[in-house]
């Protein structure tokens, strides 16, 4: 007599397997990285730390080649760890970018002495066209191209690239110079233009000479604002 062979279990649609997968993952109170659960309140609070470490090194040592790896290296983890803590290479250069900027702008206008208007715009200047500042500088142009071929899905970023230079700098402004927004929000943005622009021609060109021969002449040309000269004046005395 021929055994009848015992049925087997279908095995469940793939679909099916997948759902199951993804709840699986869902409901779980911790993250699985490297063999270890982290939790994910945790992961958050090391995220930042990744970030703040990165940041405090860009900010001492320039961003050399913006290599994953390099950075990894030098704020003691790996470039794999970085990605499971921010998804992917591009979340964490967004999310090191916009800490960086705010800081950056925080510390370079915080150095500056203001009694002295062109002495305090070349002195940014001198910051930002440092050997070990342009590839801080050449990623900020690069993040800008690319938030220009999706201006909706950048809107937040673009909309910063402007106000987090507008706004401090009207802040010292009014509070400095005792000048009202409408009589100099259109010379902080002429500013702000002129020194970006120069910047980019300092990136192309790599002339630093005839760069800082304009930003000279832009610097010297405030004292010719009358609103400026008057201020600047007063506030000598």
């Amino acid at each position: 007599m021929n055994k009848k062979k015992p049925k087997q279990k279908k095995a469940a649609p793939t679909t099916v397997r997948r759902r199951s997968a993804l709840r699986g993952r869902t409901n779980s109170k911790a993250t699985s990285v490297a063999g270890t659960s982290v939790n994910p309140e945790r992961k958050s609070i090391q995220r930042q730390e990744f970030l703040n470490s990165a940041c405090a090194h860009v900010l001492v040592h320039g961003a050399q080649d913006f290599s994953l790896r390099a950075i990894a290296a030098e704020i003691g983890t790996s470039h794999r760890t970085l990605i499971y803590y921010f998804d992917s290479a591009g979340e964490f250069w967004q999310a090191l970018i916009d800490q960086l900027r705010h800081k950056e702008h925080k510390v370079a206008l915080a150095e500056v002495d203001w009694t002295d208007l062109e002495s305090a715009v070349l002195s940014i200047w001198t910051r930002y066209s440092s050997k070990d500042r342009l590839p801080f500088v050449r990623f900020m142009f690069e993040r800008f191209g690319r938030a220009m071929q999706d201006p909706a899905r950048f809107e937040v970023f673009l909309d910063d690239v402007v106000l987090g230079w507008l706004l401090p700098l009207e802040e010292i402004f009014t509070d400095r110079y005792k000048m009202e927004l409408t009589e100099i929000r259109s010379h902080l943005r002429l500013a702000v233009a002129v020194f970006r622009g120069l910047l980019f021609d300092l990136l192309a060109t790599n002339d630093l000479q005839s760069t800082t021969a304009a930003i000279k002449l832009f610097a010297k040309s405030l004292s010719l604002i009358p609103a400026l000269h008057s201020s600047n004046s007063s506030h000598r005395t």
